[in-house]
């Protein structure tokens, strides 16, 4: 009579399969589907999954199924860092700020561990079925190095159709690179030697230009360039008011991005294409920075930013980029009483209203001086409450996207709000002549590809107002 042994393992072909569906389908399919819905990138396979099947006759079910788990948290991180405009590095950089945003941080991470651990829960249901081998180890090994070196040949070589795209990816071996000096301290490249990137603040960057009695360059966060070119020349109609043509030459324009806001910072104030999230300024030649340049015109220069000091270092690196004075949240909370009223709690910080009337009075004060502020603004940043922090009474229902898209409403409500603050101080009588730079940072990070491809996901707009 024959017996079935009581574990119900199979080490024939059968349980093969079980390792195959377990440790290739499984996986690659579901980033598949969440691709399909997520704004991720990731090729379509992940050999690492494979190379668990290696080692799995050796770990047993219980110590893959776990490893399988964790593999899937890197792999989604990884697939997931465009979202944010991120590099692989900049994730690893950005975890220790994670702890400022505690108070929402928490939940998605709940989420990400709960599904993980749902997924090797399926994976060691899936394992249990099966024994693993020698032979079944050599097998994984072997559909490993061929998928590989196939998606290499492909991608290397005619028989790709002249198209190198990758089809096999390693969320380990990124992470890895990542991990190493060159992922984590990338070269700052200056952007006269990439011709993909421009900046909006080119023309302050010339000595003759810089006439003003004060220089304003806002970097608006999550302001984007729209698909629909009505729904974008809608966005900046109040850039096109007679008043404002009156007291300024207004000029509308484009520039590519990349990267996340810090990127964008180096971008317009110092003219470089540094992909970090953690600057190393000893890489950075500061004297060819906007605020040095400013210091040596006679301008007193000021940061703003209302949000928490500590936020990716910036109240160690702006000193060091030559701003004599810088404003965050606490510094402005105790000097202009104001209160931290505005977002959720992902980004909880002062209103950028409010701000801005800061930035009108500080301005007037120092009528006779020369003043160069920077202010980056905190309320644009995803994702949005029900009630957006600073709204206007932009009709959401004059465009399809934002009248289709509740979330895009709430955001462009959001931005216009401060760009008809940004307008009505440069209309200000009181206002010494003053040239403003209005620049968005990156595209919206929306989650979802419905709303992701609303907008450009390589440039972003700009106003220049220079007084006449």
């Amino acid at each position: 009579m024959k017996t079935v042994e009581p574990s119900g393992r199979d080490a024939g072909w059968q349980g093969l399969l079980w390792q195959v569906g377990a440790l290739f389908v499984l996986p690659n399919l579901l980033f598949y589907v969440l691709a399909r819905q997520l704004f991720l990138f990731r090729e379509p396979v992940n050999i690492d999954y494979l190379m668990l099947g290696c080692v799995f006759p050796f770990l047993g079910a219980g110590l893959t199924s776990v490893a399988a788990g964790c593999l899937a948290i890197i792999d989604f991180l990884e697939s997931g860092a465009s979202i944010f405009h991120f590099t692989d590095a900049n994730v690893l950089q950005s975890l220790d700020d994670l702890a400022l945003l505690w108070r929402s941080a928490w939940l998605p991470a709940l989420g990400l561990l709960g599904a993980a651990a749902l997924f090797g829960l399926v994976t060691h249901q899936m394992l249990r079925r099966s024994r693993g081998s020698l032979r079944s180890a050599l097998g994984f090994l072997l559909l490993a190095v061929m998928l590989a070196g196939a998606d290499h040949i492909l991608a290397f070589s005619d028989l790709g159709g002249g198209q190198s795209v990758k089809r096999t990816t390693s969320a380990l071996a990124d992470v890895g690179f990542a991990l190493s000096r060159t992922g984590l301290d990338p070269e700052p490249v200056p952007l006269d030697s990439d011709s993909t990137l421009s900046e909006a603040t080119d023309f302050l960057f010339k000595e003759e230009d810089s006439a003003a009695s004060h220089v304003v360059v806002t970097i608006v966060e999550s302001w984007g360039t729209y698909v629909s070119e009505k729904a974008d020349s809608l966005q900046l109609e109040a850039f096109r008011a007679p008043e404002l043509h009156e007291r300024y030459v207004v000029e509308i324009g484009k520039v590519p991005f990349a990267g996340s806001t810090v990127a964008a910072e180096f971008r317009e104030l110092c003219r470089l294409r540094y992909l970090t999230e953690a600057p190393d300024m000893t890489r950075v030649d500061q004297r060819d920075c906007l605020p040095a340049r400013m210091r040596r015109r006679g301008y007193a220069t000021v940061a703003i930013h209302g949000f928490d000091r500590r936020f990716f270092d910036r109240a160690e690196w702006y000193p060091e980029l030559e701003f004599e004075t810088t404003f965050f949240q606490a510094d402005l909370k105790n000097k202009a009483g104001m209160t931290v009223a505005c977002g959720r709690s992902h980004f909880r910080g002062l209103c950028d209203l409010q701000v801005a009337d800061f930035v009108g009075e500080y301005l007037k004060d120092r009528r006779g001086e020369k003043v160069f502020l920077y202010w980056l603004t905190l309320n644009g940043h995803l994702p949005l409450g029900r009630r957006p922090a600073s709204s206007s009474d932009f009709a959401c229902g004059r465009v399809p996207v934002t009248e289709r898209h509740a979330a895009i409403c709430r955001l462009a409500r959001t931005e216009d709000a401060v760009l008809d603050k940004l307008v009505e101080l440069a209309l200000d009588p009181e206002l010494p002549r003053t040239a403003f730079v209005i620049v968005g940072d990156h595209a919206p990070p929306y989650t979802t590809r419905r709303l992701r491809e609303q907008f450009k996901q390589a440039e972003v707009p700009y106003v220049i107002l220079r007084p006449k």
